[in-house]
């Protein structure tokens, strides 16, 4: 099955209008989102040694973080899969792209995660 490939951008120092993301609930090895990192709407170069996670508070108030990977350092992309733990309660979502480097911790600024309710 082909991927469903959503691009999201997340700043991480301007509050711009955030970004909301719609996926259906249960959905499984099936939805990446495409974050596309900005600086004040410019694109955010990760810098060498920096790994990257997202941090899902999802509508049930249970906490999700997965790994992602950074696709393209210089233009700030990073790619995340939904796993069926992220898309497991129907409701809205709140994701921050986190970048580590040891210590150092840099956040984007929350984006929302529309989860659409099973019908069956």
């Amino acid at each position: 099955m082909e991927q469903i490939n959503t691009i999201v951008y997340a700043d991480i120092s301007t509050p711009y209008p955030a970004a909301e993301v719609t996926a259906k609930q249960g959905d499984a090895g099936s939805r990446t989102l495409e974050i596309r990192l900005t600086q004040a709407g410019r694109p955010y170069t990760i810098g060498s040694g920096v790994s990257a996670r997202i941090y899902i508070r999802k509508p049930d108030k249970n906490i999700v973080y997965n790994n992602a990977i950074i696709t393209n350092a210089t233009l700030g992309y990073v790619t995340i899969e939904l796993t069926s733990q992220a898309l497991a309660a129907a409701g809205r979502a709140q994701c921050e792209i986190m970048l580590y480097a040891g210590q150092d911790l840099l956040t984007s600024i929350p984006f929302v995660l529309r989860i659409l309710p099973q019908v069956h």
